[in-house]
């Protein structure tokens, strides 16, 4: 009677613990859903940040060959050869 009793008590204390642990479990796992969005937004973010350091020296090379030769400008975007990267780089 006493060994049956005790195995009733135990049993309900290990469901009581099963049933806490699948709640923690269920909170980590929407933790970390969180964190991957995190995460995400974050690499999104980078990536837009490195696209505009990428345009705006893009844009700065692009004035720099406007100043240079400011009435040839659209017939050297077509050829990159021609462009004069000696003189835009004793300008800059």
């Amino acid at each position: 009677m006493l060994s049956e009793v005790a195995l009733v008590v135990f049993t309900a204390i290990l469901a009581w613990a099963t049933i806490k642990l699948a709640q923690h479990t269920h909170t980590l796992s929407k933790l970390t859903e969180r964190l991957v969005k995190i995460e995400t937004s974050l690499d999104e973010r980078d990536r837009q940040e490195n696209r505009r350091r990428d345009l705006k020296a893009a844009l700065a090379a692009a004035e720099s060959i406007q100043k240079i030769h400011p009435g040839e400008f659209a017939q050297h975007l077509n050829k990159p050869a021609d462009l004069p990267l000696s003189a835009m780089t004793e300008k800059g």
